[in-house]
């Protein structure tokens, strides 16, 4: 069986893969990225028995013709979180001063493609919202998906660092804390 998934779902499939592959005596290839990425894969014609997106992607994989019409479901949802790499101090994001604060205090600030990605755009629109989609644009540590960015924010030897992805991403990748 073939996946095509956005990055938020991956910790999902691959936690009853085993029991699927038991079970059914089929092997799941999974791919996981960004949203937009795997839509594009999709329409460039690579093998997928299940593609999980945003509900309004599959809505234009439907009326496209690449999605069986009545088949979607939900799977729940997903928030967008913000991390640190583990054992850094976690500075507090519950206010709008304070989410500003922790940004313009951090040295790199690690995040999807806010080009593909749902987290990236979501929090490309944040950093507009908070007046430093441009001010901090050096800092910026863009990645094609929100697990490789933090999985690149725990590898790095630079201090000062904070991250945005989707709350699943987060928490299963070693070495980042959500905060």
């Amino acid at each position: 069986m073939h996946v095509l998934s956005g990055g938020a779902a991956a910790a999902v499939v691959q936690g009853v893969q085993a029991e699927f592959e038991k079970a059914s005596g089929s092997r799941i290839e999974g791919t996981f990225s960004a949203v937009g990425m795997m839509r594009d894969k999709l329409l460039g014609g690579a093998p997928c028995d299940v593609i999980i997106l945003t509900k309004p992607l599959i809505e234009q994989l439907i009326a496209s013709g690449h999605v069986v019409p009545g088949s979607a479901r939900s799977l729940g949802l997903v928030k967008t979180g913000v991390a640190v790499r583990r054992g850094a101090a976690h500075p507090s994001v519950k206010t709008r001063a304070q989410l500003h604060a922790a940004m313009s205090a951090a040295q790199g600030i690690y995040f999807p493609d806010p080009d593909k990605a749902t987290a990236g755009i979501h929090f490309m629109n944040v950093l507009k919202a908070l007046g430093l989609n441009e001010s901090l644009q050096s800092r910026f540590r863009v990645f094609p998906n929100g697990a490789t960015a933090m999985a690149a924010m725990a590898q790095s030897q630079e201090s000062g660092l904070i991250g945005c992805t989707q709350v699943t991403e987060i928490n299963y990748t070693e070495g980042v804390d959500l905060i």
